[in-house]
């Protein structure tokens, strides 16, 4: 699914050393063109990536680059390119190669650019038209806000944005920068604890471009179409000797996708769609499972995950170091798989993106369970844009919440929620009287330090 391209057998000897030591699972090839100089470098690299049936990084040293040859390539949907300051990419350490190997990938995910004639976010651009320079980031994600969710930022910035969409880029430590057109126009902090997330920057001159949504979604149709192309090619190498094909639902955006990309690489009937309802879901998300189910004809698994039951026995509300609801939310859906496909091979595709997590970013590709069953990331080098605008061009609608301004769903009380999405809930009466009126929810509100 991902292939590295460099000049040499010796480029490639390195390269796959670094790879042997940072990126193993990651990297499913190493190709070089023989040695050639110059246009022919650059010629072989194009012949070779003529048909888009993986992800493609290009390595180069400073001898061969050149500019229009490396941007070219770099504004092509299934292309990254990144250029080693070293004269050949072997001269370069080990570590500097990973580093240019993650910069290369991140492109994949964070390359946004502005098309300012249709008033349109465009995704995978080439560097030389970034919306910043600094966006290039292994920790960063670029999610959109619609509808209400811009209406929240409107009242928690004071400034009206009059806009169908706006960009965020996720960074760390809670940062967001926030970008309506090709400006910036505010820096926020999102927190662990309290609901009104802090403003640290915001400018009140800004050059209102009313974002569209439906070009957004047109100027990007080849990207998808083309991560969508390569993500089903993946999936359908992996089908021999697979007796069922299992997707794990939440509702969330990112399994949804993974459902459909699964349906369309192995068809409605041999896909099992499995939601592990933990008793303190948001009711949105099983709303949403009712829905999308129906509009994509399909059955799915319910399981019960008995979380709030262990609450109200008393265990102790999960924190970031105690994920204990996740060990039960797996732990059902195993058991459905237990009990429906013993000793049969399974295939799990899941949604996990390398944006969410250090930890996600290093899984493989593919990781095997046990002999029977083997997990499959098709969505690992997405974007949270990515995913929204996909389901949106198959004609699946948005969960509720991400409409609110969520960036991740799950539990009401799950540790990751943040004070952004706080605020959202905690302004609106009726999720307060449905998520934090009993005495979990009220509990949970304590421990993010959220008086009512």
């Amino acid at each position: 699914m991902l292939r590295i391209i460099v000049r040499s057998g010796t480029d490639a000897s390195a390269v796959k050393a670094a790879i042997e030591r940072f990126h193993e699972g990651i990297v499913s090839e190493v190709v070089h063109v023989g040695g050639v100089r110059g246009s022919k470098f650059w010629d072989r690299v194009n012949d070779l990536v003529r048909s888009n049936d993986a992800f493609n990084i290009v390595l180069t040293g400073c001898r061969d680059y050149r500019a229009e040859d490396y941007l070219n390539l770099d504004s092509l949907p299934h292309v990254a390119t990144a250029l080693i300051p070293k004269t050949e990419v072997r001269h370069a350490t080990l570590s500097e190669i990973s580093k240019y190997i993650n910069q290369a990938r991140v492109k994949f995910r964070m390359a946004v650019g502005w098309e300012s004639g249709i008033n349109a976010y465009k995704t995978k651009v080439s560097e030389d038209r970034l919306l910043s320079n600094d966006i290039i980031n292994p920790l960063y994600d670029v999610f959109p806000l619609v509808k209400d969710g811009i209406a929240h930022l409107e009242k928690i910035l004071k400034l009206e944005l009059r806009s169908d969409m706006t960009l965020l880029i996720r960074k760390y430590s809670g940062i967001h920068d926030i970008y309506l057109g090709n400006e910036k126009v505010a820096t926020i902090k999102f927190s662990d604890t309290g609901c009104k997330p802090e403003v640290i920057q915001v400018k009140t001159d800004i050059t209102r471009s009313n974002v569209s949504l439906e070009s957004t979604l047109s100027v990007n149709s080849e990207v998808l179409k083309t991560y969508e192309w390569i993500s089903l090619r993946f999936l359908k190498a992996l089908e021999d000797g697979i007796d069922q094909v299992v997707v794990p639902w939440s509702g969330g955006k990112d399994s949804t996708a993974a459902l459909l990309l699964a349906i369309k690489a192995f068809g409605k009937s041999n896909v099992t769609a499995i939601y592990s309802d933990t008793g303190v879901d948001f009711h949105e998300n099983s709303e949403y499972i009712e829905t999308v189910s129906r509009r994509l004809g399909i059955n799915y698994v319910y399981v019960r995950a008995p979380v709030n039951e262990e609450l109200e026995l008393g265990h102790s509300l999960p924190t970031h170091n105690s994920r204990w609801c996740t060990g039960l939310k797996k732990a059902s859906i195993r058991s459905v798989i237990n009990s429906y496909f013993r000793g049969r091979k399974v295939l799990i595709v899941i949604g996990d993106r390398d944006a969410e997590s250090i930890s996600r970013s290093r899984k493989g590709f593919i990781e095997y369970e046990n002999k029977n069953i083997m997990d499959a990331y098709p969505l690992k080098l997405w974007s949270a844009l990515h995913v929204h605008l996909y389901l949106l061009l198959n004609g699946i609608p948005i969960n509720k919440l991400y409409l609110k301004g969520f960036y991740r769903i799950g539990c009401y009380i799950c540790p990751s929620l943040r004070d952004w999405e706080l605020s959202i809930l905690l302004s609106d009466d009726e999720f307060i009287r449905r998520y934090y009126s009993s005495r979990v929810g009220i509990k949970f509100l304590k421990t993010k330090k959220v008086d009512m």
